[in-house]
């Protein structure tokens, strides 16, 4: 399971929302002595979990690592885009069944994230332009879409993402206010075609992490 967020249940349990490879979009009640233990795991981790009880609320019986995430744990730029990642992930994905191809993607994306040794200020983007596109809303980088914020250099940047060059993706020059400016367009993108008004809260917190960073 890849792990999207908690919320607090009463005074000392925990529900945590995931999205899992075999059933999409799944919630489980962790106790007392699971909360415990749940400092170990941070947005995006991706834990087995094991469960037991019926119905829509399961509890977690016991949970493992499945990949070692220190990386994104260990340095404040990695762990902002994982907060960011996975809260865009938590209010944009659908209450639906699972779709192994974008669970690959995302996981594959994580460990990009985690394993990348270089300049990451452009993920959050890259991911979120992919994210789209496997949701069935694919930015367009033309001029014929019914909604199309994007700048000319913006659409430079989603054809480079279509072209599945992570490295070029990365690379690619922007300050942090057109890094700004782009999520800022692909979340009022998202939010049109999903009929939400799209706001990620950890949007904030991100930008003050990145708004001396420079290319």
């Amino acid at each position: 399971m890849i792990v999207l967020n908690t919320t607090r249940l009463g005074e000392d349990s925990l529900i945590v929302h995931g999205y899992n490879e075999d059933r999409g979009r799944v919630s489980a009640v962790l106790n007392r002595t699971m909360c415990r233990r749940w400092a170990s795991i941070t947005p995006l981790s991706i834990i087995e979990i094991q469960t037991y009880g019926k119905g829509e609320m399961e509890k977690v019986r016991d949970f493992s690592h499945s990949y070692l995430i220190s990386s994104i744990r260990g340095d404040i730029s990695k762990t902002a885009m994982a907060f960011f990642t996975a809260e865009l992930l938590y209010r944009t994905l659908p209450q639906r069944e699972s779709d192994p191809l974008l669970y690959d993607f995302i996981v594959t994306s994580i460990l990009l994230l985690e394993e990348s040794r270089r300049n990451i200020a452009n993920f959050h983007l890259w991911f979120s332009v992919l994210y789209l596109k496997h949701m069935g809303i694919a930015p367009s980088p033309g001029s014929e879409s019914l909604y199309n914020p994007f700048s000319d250099k913006e659409k430079e940047f989603i054809k480079i993402c279509y072209g599945a060059k992570f490295e070029e993706a990365m690379d690619y020059v922007f300050s942090s206010l057109e890094r700004n400016a782009l999520v800022e367009s692909i979340l009022k993108y998202a939010g049109y075609h999903l009929g939400i008004e799209l706001r990620i809260n950890s949007a904030e917190v991100f930008r003050s992490v990145f708004q001396n960073l420079k290319k």
